[in-house]
């Protein structure tokens, strides 16, 4: 797949554990994903202290697009985390968001026994409701420890 104005499809890549300190994270802390995300280093740490949690790196070209966070629900073998989603300001309106998570959803719907993925989205956040909502998430009334929504895609 291409997203809009790309100049080549975009490849996801996952980084392990012992690439990931040197991967260039940097790049995607604007104001927006600090705001929304959090801090870059905080996502790295997550990461790495996880026993599941997988780091992709979307690139096009060879310049890194956007990443995505996944990870099992420890309590709940039929439900897997999109623990954290962003684009770089440079991808932002190209499409880039939509191709993500269309792939997030594919890879997680081919894990055996996985019925669920979910994900926190502040409220405020409304550019995200509208991408998560769009491929069939709907709010399931729980909140997060900080008041983020809790959003849920049924795989059928």
């Amino acid at each position: 797949m291409t997203p809009r104005g790309a100049l080549s499809p975009f490849r996801n890549r996952s980084i392990g554990r012992a690439d990931l300190h040197a991967f260039p994270l940097a790049s995607f802390q604007t104001p927006e994903v600090e705001r929304f995300v959090g801090p870059i280093e905080r996502i790295r740490a997550e990461v790495l202290g996880g026993a599941n949690h997988v780091l992709t790196v979307v690139e096009a070209g060879g310049q890194p697009l956007g990443f995505f966070v996944t990870h099992p629900d420890p309590h709940d073998a039929a439900c897997w985390w999109l623990g954290y989603l962003a684009v770089t300001p440079a991808a932002c309106g190209r499409g880039v968001g939509r191709a993500m998570l269309a792939s997030v959803i594919r890879r997680l719907a081919g894990i055996v026994g996985c019925r669920r993925i979910r994900l926190l989205v502040d409220p405020g956040n409304l550019t995200a409701r509208r991408l998560y909502a769009g491929h069939g998430f709907v709010a399931d009334g729980a909140r997060g420890v900080t008041g983020e929504i809790v959003l849920t895609h049924t795989i059928d």
